[in-house]
């Protein structure tokens, strides 16, 4: 009983104190997703056909990531109240990477059925422009 009420204390303390390690690692995977989302946005039309729209769903994860952390991060060094609990912060990374998990799963395996798509789109342009 005594670890539940510890487990409660340390989620929903409605002003806990700043971060010390893992505020650091938040914040530095947060501008790392950001970063990435940018690259990405720059050299998308370098990246094949084939892989766009995975690509495209994994920087869309990426961006959200990004700037809803650092909102999170912001809120709980500032100690806004009821806002920098820590159950927001647990609850966004768990949601985001079930989201990413079960997305970019979804789309790698679109990815044969992609190939075989463009592949005919090929064939059929080669059978029409002769």
């Amino acid at each position: 009983m005594d670890k539940l009420k510890i487990l409660i204390e340390y989620l929903f303390n409605f002003r806990p104190f700043s971060f010390t390690f893992w505020g650091v690692f938040l914040f530095a995977s947060a501008l790392g997703a950001i970063l990435l989302y940018i690259l990405i946005k720059i050299l998308f039309n370098k990246i094949p056909l084939l892989y766009r729209k995975t690509i495209k769903k994994t920087q869309n994860i990426l961006g959200w990531y990004g700037v809803v952390s650092i909102v999170l991060y912001f809120l709980r060094t500032q100690r806004v109240p009821y806002l920098s609990m820590r159950i927001w912060l647990w609850l966004w990374i768990i949601s985001v990477l079930t989201w990413a998990i079960l997305s970019i799963t979804a789309e790698i395996k679109k990815i044969p059925e992609r190939r075989i798509k463009i592949k005919q789109e090929i064939k059929n342009k080669q059978y029409f422009n002769n």
